[in-house]
């Protein structure tokens, strides 16, 4: 048997190449052969671009659409300067030793040509069903794919708990023919129940079906004080980087930041250049994490480690609440934080979080065997 996945699989964010990686690896430790499908919009070229638009005649009044509706988004033209460049090639050269990547491209509109190489598709799971202004033209609603027992998801994330009901409505158009559908999110699967009137589980995220030894093996020195603290902040919240110091002055122990945009370089410790491999071995040997990333808080409780987690943006944002979810399914609301006061990080008992999510990846495995047996 031999699976196309579509996801994101290559980027500067470390949770994406991560869950990519952590997906494949179960698939290929289950004996199966898998691939994730590098896909476009249409050919480089002008007659590409031509002949997607007779298609597709309202894409420029989307497109602009989109770029007034995120112009509050953060920037990442960063991502040219050198440092930025060298997390990408580390990210990269772990993509090519790691995932298995088709090496043909697929385009929108011809994207059923790849049943000729592929028994079933997987969607899944980083923010594949994001809605956006171009969600119409999105592959992973793997439009045009009609074949029955073709089309699984596997922990699909919106990115949001915040579904808007326009969206909710061309979910319910877009994923009725998929065979089985599970989410990542506890009250977006509920949701899509709702919805789709059929069984939606929630299901783990793709890096939390390997446990931490299984990440150990994958992991890069980084020359570090034996303790420390590490903050690892996508947002620009000044009050995260702000608490994490706090904490240092309290418990005597240095602050480091991984380097994830130039705002992050006003602090000391600042740690530059930090790919997929010295992100885990910065999780697995500090003392505290604090972060405002998803990928940082599972992986925390992967290694075993104290972690403060915030949302990334103030008020009622795009993607808050994604950690309180999380969290409150090992029973850690209370590292959950959404002001700047500064609350003293309770012990976690590990064996209780193990425990739940030993049976999470139990019931995790048992719907991927449900995809491989369909």
């Amino acid at each position: 048997m031999k699976i196309g996945i579509l996801s994101p699989y290559c980027s500067q964010n470390y949770g994406t190449v991560l869950q990519a990686f952590a997906f494949a690896k179960v698939l290929q430790n289950k004996g199966v052969e898998c691939a994730y499908l590098p896909w476009g919009l249409f050919k480089i070229s002008s007659w590409g671009r031509f002949s997607f638009l007779l298609r597709h005649p309202l894409f420029l009044y989307y497109q602009k659409r989109n770029k007034k509706h995120n112009r509050n988004d953060l920037s990442y033209d960063f991502l040219k300067e050198p440092d930025f460049q060298e997390i990408i090639k580390k990210n990269t050269k772990f993509v090519e030793d790691n995932i298995p990547v088709d090496s043909q491209k697929y385009y929108l509109d011809n994207l059923s040509t790849v049943l000729k190489d592929y028994d079933k598709l997987v969607v899944g799971s980083d923010q594949t069903w994001c809605p956006d202004s171009l969600y119409q033209y999105s592959p992973y609603y793997l439009p045009r794919i009609k074949n029955k027992g073709k089309k699984f998801a596997y922990a699909c994330s919106m990115g949001t708990l915040h579904v808007k009901n326009q969206f909710q409505m061309f979910l319910k158009k877009k994923l009725k023919s998929f065979d089985l559908i599970s989410c990542r999110e506890e009250s977006n699967a509920e949701m899509l129940s709702t919805l789709l009137g059929r069984d939606v589980p929630s299901v783990l995220d793709p890096t939390l079906l390997l446990n931490g030894n299984d990440w150990h093996h994958y992991t890069t020195c980084v020359k570090m004080p034996e303790k420390y603290i590490l903050c690892y902040v996508l947002g620009e919240k000044d009050s995260i980087g702000q608490y994490a110091k706090e904490m240092g002055t309290r418990k005597g122990l240095p602050v480091y930041f991984i380097m994830t945009r130039p705002s992050t370089c006003k602090n000391e410790n600042v740690i530059k250049s930090v790919g997929v491999r010295e992100f885990l071995w910065l999780i697995e040997n500090c003392q505290y994490l604090v972060t405002d990333s998803f990928h940082g808080t599972i992986f925390a409780l992967n290694f075993h480690r104290n972690v403060m987690s915030f949302d990334k943006h103030e008020g009622n944002s795009y993607d808050n609440g994604r950690i309180a979810d999380v969290l409150a399914k090992f029973g850690l609301s209370n590292h959950y934080m959404n002001s700047s006061e500064y609350v003293e990080p309770a012990n976690i008992d590990y064996s209780k979080v193990d425990s739940i999510l030993n049976n999470m990846r139990k019931i995790s495995m048992e719907y991927i065997n449900r995809i491989i047996d369909y």
